[in-house]
């Protein structure tokens, strides 16, 4: 999440740097990017990151149950788990189980679906918006897109580049994440999601 706020960050200034002229301070930036990538390729190419991000990625999302995470893990994958979740929301699809009752009622699923890695493990769904529908049904969904959406279209209407990429890394993040369930989730995107929310309603 931070390696992208940093990049959204260069992307704006490399914006600003080109509009204003700043021909420079912008092609020096373009180079060190390029610099940067090509390395990157070299020293990262066998990293926990690239493998988290190619051969990890594609198996999370594949249905796996019990599994190959890796050489030494057997789990099941982020697929299967979204299914679980989303065979237990239809239950009760308005007013969901309630609050912090989604690992309860995830892990018999996870049981009943042969998922057992994740029932031992007592996973949640790894998905924000799958977390929100499950304890608190299809409006506590409703509030939260449009937390999400009113904040983007007026970060849009007022051209707010850095809020726009704040909230939409916000976005993507919960849909493989319960970032908010997270107490560094709810602090960083409560303090700097209101500071953001506040800019944009102020001007």
């Amino acid at each position: 999440l931070y390696a992208l706020l940093i990049g959204t960050t260069m992307l704006v200034l490399l914006r600003q740097w080109y509009l204003k002229k700043k021909f420079l301070l912008f092609f020096i930036m373009i180079a060190a990017i390029g610099a940067g990538g090509f390395f990157s390729h070299y020293l990262l190419s066998e990293t926990f990151i690239v493998t988290r991000m190619t051969k990890e990625l594609s198996w999370e999302l594949s249905d796996q149950k019990d599994s190959n995470y890796n050489l030494n893990t057997k789990a099941d994958s982020r697929i299967a788990r979204w299914k679980s979740a989303v065979q237990v929301i239809k239950e009760k699809p308005i007013f969901g189980y309630g609050t912090k009752m989604e690992k309860t009622v995830l892990n018999k699923q996870f049981i009943e679906d042969g998922l057992l890695s994740s029932a031992k493990k007592r996973y949640d769904s790894h998905n924000m918006y799958l977390s929100v529908s499950l304890e608190y049904g299809a409006l506590g969904l409703l509030l939260f897109l449009i937390y999400l959406m009113t904040n983007l279209y007026y970060a849009v209407l007022k051209k707010r580049a850095l809020t726009i990429f704040f909230f939409v890394i916000i976005t993507v993040v919960c849909l493989f994440e319960n970032y908010l369930a997270l107490n560094a989730g709810i602090t960083f995107v409560g303090l700097f999601g209101s500071v953001l929310s506040y800019i944009n309603l102020k001007d």
